[in-house]
Parts: structure tokens; C-alpha cells; sequence
């Protein structure tokens, strides 16, 4: 792959659509190279800057439209990819007013491995939990902001406290409580 072609796949072909794309999905719209040329082709692109690596085997494309918050499922789903993962944690407790501090990382609660990213789109944290997919998927809520799913109230709190992350002081228990009969009223009412 040449700087010219690969310009022209990236900026102006099949690649302008994938903001997020992973080595597979490069090695597709490259497919007639060598390892070899597409392995130099690969780190010549993100030498000039074309190309972002933020985790193993994960590019930004920065030929390609920059997407907003919804950028985020994107890379998640290439991040944890055979994995169910939920925004939980402080950023939840955060979102919702159980804690104060807004907190400046995307944490996720993931059946896969835990792990820390800075990428594109944000700062994100993934911590293992051992919840089983079926009370993942019965539990959280789908929220459209971020084309992800969201712990409610009620799991975030247990998500935080078995982690056992330092902070739990920060949750006014009545307040939460209160949180959580308006989350729980709201929902029954949709």
C-alpha cells in the first residue's frame, strides 16, 4: 500500500465511512498486499497521521468524518468486541446525581478484561464484572447520548461497591435512594 493509494481508499473510497476500523477490516480494503507491504503500509500511516493507534490492532481514521458521542459504541464494540460491556461506575452515579464530581473517564463494566484507553473519543476504562449476560441485558438500559448500554442507578451503586474503587463515600445513601425510587417510578411509567 502506497501513501497515494492508501489516501484514496482512506480519505476518499471504501475507508471514509469507518472512523473506527481494526487490522482485519484494513486488511480487507488492502487485501492485495503483502504482510510485509502492508505492515510498512500500516506504520506509515500512523507516522504521517493518517491513521491513530489506540489499542492493539485499533485505528482511528482520521480521513474519515469525525462521529460524535456515537463514536463511542464504535469503539467499544472494537475494543471489547465478544464482550458485553455498560457505561457503570462513577461516570453512571455522576450522570444521574448520586455523586458530585463529574468524573473525566468513560467506565464501563465489561464480562471481558479490564483495561485503559485513551482514544479518539475519550478516556475509557473497562473493569471486569462477573454479571451474567442475561442480567446485563435485563438490567441495563439502552442510552441513545452514547449508543451504549447504561447501568441504572441501583447497579451502578453495586457495580461500584463490589469493586471495591475508593470514592464510596462520595454517594449520599438517602439521596441515592431517592435517585433510585425516581429512576425505578420513571421507568414503570415509560
Amino acid at each position: 500500500m502506497t501513501l497515494k493509494e492508501a489516501v484514496r481508499v482512506l480519505v476518499r473510497g471504501d475507508g471514509s465511512t469507518r472512523s473506527i476500523i481494526d487490522t482485519r477490516g484494513l486488511r480487507t480494503l488492502f487485501n492485495g498486499d503483502s504482510d510485509a507491504a502492508f505492515n510498512k503500509g500500516l506504520r506509515s500511516l500512523v507516522e504521517c497521521g493518517l491513521l491513530e493507534r489506540f489499542a492493539p490492532g485499533v485505528y482511528c481514521n482520521h480521513g474519515a468524518p469525525r462521529l460524535g458521542t456515537e463514536g463511542l459504541a464504535l469503539v467499544v464494540s472494537h475494543l471489547r468486541p465478544h464482550n458485553l460491556s455498560y457505561l457503570s461506575y462513577e461516570f453512571a452515579l455522576s450522570d444521574v446525581g448520586s455523586i458530585s464530581q463529574v468524573p473525566f473517564v468513560f467506565t464501563f463494566a465489561s464480562t471481558g478484561a479490564s483495561g485503559e484507553f485513551s482514544t479518539p473519543y475519550g478516556r475509557l476504562e473497562f473493569t471486569h464484572v462477573s454479571r451474567t449476560g442475561d442480567e446485563i441485558v435485563r438490567r441495563a438500559v439502552f442510552d441513545d447520548r452514547f449508543d451504549v448500554l447504561f447501568a441504572p442507578p441501583d447497579m451502578a451503586l453495586e457495580d461500584f461497591s463490589r469493586s471495591r474503587r475508593s470514592g464510596g463515600h462520595l454517594v449520599d445513601m438517602e439521596e441515592h435512594a431517592e435517585i433510585v425510587a425516581e429512576w425505578a417510578a420513571h421507568e414503570s411509567a415509560a
